[in-house]
């Protein structure tokens, strides 16, 4: 039974541009799809099987792919690759799968982890209080204005706001226990100013980078702030 579908080379030079559908059998064993599996191709909707595992990355110039849905029971181990693919316009999981979308955002099943944000969502976000981490690039090029992260959130990852230029602000509930503000996570993003919490101890490498719009940074009273790294 099929596994794994390769990658670029599946439809080399050309060969495959006239194909728009593709059909995978239901409870079969396919668990790999793998980086630009389906570039060059017309295949603009891809229904995947519970048993996928993995899905590869897509140049988002030679990819006209714009809606996933994955089947129920998937096992599904990372959403890194749809994170990195703003061309798509539906994503979609079954009933008891790895993650789940609520209003457009992706999370984990049990909404502890927030991956992915609609990129093409405008206005404001108040961050739900089960989340307790904000997934690498998980704003990352979306078109929101205003975000409240809640006292339930430990971790944001690397760049999970960067190029954000509507952002204009961010705010922390007074309690939370952020430890440290990670590599660009606010890079290119259009906060003019911002509230650093007291339990913020580091602030890693370039995560302000070329907010050029930001005026004031204010360190929160009992701020216990250890490094701020360079660019």
């Amino acid at each position: 039974m099929l596994r794994s579908l390769v990658g670029s080379e599946m439809c080399i030079r050309d060969r495959c541009r006239n194909l728009t559908t593709v059909t995978f059998e239901t409870g079969g064993n396919l668990q790999t799809i793998q980086n630009d599996a389906f570039q060059q191709t017309a295949v603009t909707s891809l229904t995947l099987p519970a048993s996928l595992e993995y899905f590869g990355f897509m140049d988002n110039q030679q990819t006209p792919l714009r809606t996933i849905i994955f089947e129920a029971n998937s096992r599904l181990q990372s959403v890194r690759s749809l994170v990195e693919a703003p061309f798509l316009t539906s994503i979609q999981f079954g009933t008891d799968s790895n993650f789940v979308i609520d209003d457009g955002v992706i999370y984990n099943a049990a909404r502890t982890d927030l991956f992915m944000y609609p990129r093409a969502r405008t206005g404001n976000f108040v961050i739900p209080v089960t989340v307790t981490r904000i997934a690498e690039r998980a704003f990352k090029n979306t078109q929101i204005t205003q975000i409240h992260i809640p006292a339930s959130v430990r971790s944001i990852d690397s760049g999970a706001f960067a190029n954000t230029d509507l952002l204009t602000s961010v705010t922390f509930a007074p309690d939370i226990q952020l430890g440290e503000i990670q590599d660009e996570v606010f890079s290119s993003s259009g906060i003019t100013d911002i509230i650093i919490p007291a339990s913020v101890r580091h602030i890693r490498e370039g995560a302000f980078v070329e907010t050029y719009s930001l005026v004031s940074v204010i360190f929160a009273n009992g701020s216990i702030l250890e490094t701020i790294e360079g660019e």
